[in-house]
């Protein structure tokens, strides 16, 4: 018996010390961010988001960003809708349990005027906000 509750001990024990808090999350024009408090001892931190079309895609490492006291993941191109944004820190190679933003609104942007005219969509995105291929 002393050997379970040791055991569900530890393994509580480590799932606050994997996690970390939100501070700030928010939907905007076709992009998302979210900030969390550091994890002590995290080598790194995995970002994923779910809804649109996607499910639990991982974010690239290089935008996620430390300021120090407090780190921060922008995702960028990703058409209107609904999301949910999860951190996972990773400690010695190992991904921890993560945290999980509620449900954020990212809105379209609005591509009316002079550049867009006829259909024509300049630049990187195509016209629902996600990047052209290639």
């Amino acid at each position: 018996m002393k050997r379970i509750l040791f055991c569900l001990t530890i393994l509580l024990f480590s799932g606050n010390f994997f996690a970390q808090t939100i501070t700030q999350s928010s939907g905007w024009l076709e992009s998302a961010f979210v900030e969390w408090s550091p994890v002590a001892g995290a080598d790194s931190y995995n970002v994923y988001y779910t809804g649109g079309t996607q499910l639990d895609k991982k974010i690239d490492t290089q935008l996620i960003r430390s300021y120090g006291t407090y780190f921060r993941a922008d995702i960028l191109g990703i058409t209107a809708g609904n999301y949910s944004i999860s951190i996972k820190p990773v400690i010695g190679g190992v991904k921890g349990i993560g945290t999980t933003t509620s449900s954020l609104t990212v809105l379209a942007q609005d591509r009316t005027g002079f550049a867009f005219d006829s259909g024509r969509v300049p630049g990187a995105y195509k016209a629902d906000g996600t990047p052209k291929t290639g």
